[in-house]
């Protein structure tokens, strides 16, 4: 459910070296789609990088917050050519053509057969050339946080056709031959499969930022933020672990 900072835009600079256009990105059960909007302020004006970006989610509440950064940001900076957009629907519902998929935090709560269901679709909506970013949760999500895993467990589930919304939400701790297998069958290649903490995100990271907030959700909303956390693990224990699979794979 965790998405290393470096990794969406290192993701998008490769595709668009490699396709030679700007890309579409769709960021499926996105949220408040943060991490795609600091993508997009990462590359706007560097030469047509993205060409949009499309945050899918069902959560009215997220999808204000979200519009709300995007204004602020768009009033305050002036980023007028600030092309990421919001629509109020499943991610199942999503069906434009893309260059890059984003789904992090889906497959986690979801069976194997309906994850590669859910995998085949992002397949056939991806152009060709087009690469998928995903998270699932590992074993150690639930052996090292168990008080995290015990309120995740009690969110909802979903499975294949039903969703059970008073049933806990209970977590897939795939391992890592697991999830490589679930994105062959559904067609991908190449599939790169790391954790949060892996050196290749961290060395990215600037380390005054490796423990701090963003600030940008409280700033869009009139709240000034220092960045410094209010709860968080003691530093020398925040990137010991990494609880979740990251994947990066292309059709």
């Amino acid at each position: 459910m965790f998405c290393p900072r470096p990794l969406i835009p290192t993701v998008v600079h490769d595709l668009h070296r490699s396709l030679g256009h700007p890309i579409i990105l769709k960021n499926l059960g996105a949220g408040t789609g943060l991490d795609t909007l600091r993508t997009a302020l990462k590359f706007i004006g560097g030469g047509g990088v993205i060409d949009r970006i499309l945050n899918y989610d069902s959560d009215p509440s997220a999808i204000q917050l979200g519009q709300d950064m995007v204004g602020w940001v768009r009033a305050q900076q002036q980023k007028d050519g600030l092309a990421v957009f919001f629509k109020r629907a499943n991610y199942l519902d999503s069906h434009e053509k893309t260059d890059l998929i984003v789904k992090i935090g889906i497959l986690c709560g979801l069976d194997n057969p309906f994850a590669v269901d859910t995998l085949k679709k992002d397949f056939h909506d991806l152009k060709p050339g087009g690469k998928i970013v995903a998270s699932s949760s590992n074993i150690h999500m639930k052996t090292e946080d168990p008080l995290g895993n015990f309120l995740l467990q009690n969110v909802g589930s979903r499975r294949k056709g039903k969703l059970y919304p008073f049933k806990g939400w209970p977590l897939n701790y795939r391992t890592k031959g697991v999830i490589i297998r679930l994105f062959e069958e559904a067609g991908f290649e190449d599939i790169e499969v790391s954790t949060e903490v892996d050196h290749k995100w961290l060395r990215l990271i600037p380390p005054d930022n490796l423990y701090k907030v963003d600030t940008l959700p409280a700033l869009s909303r009139g709240i000034i933020h220092d960045g410094r956390p209010k709860v968080l693990p003691a530093k020398e224990n925040l990137y010991r672990t990494g609880y979740n699979w990251i994947v990066v794979a292309t059709k």
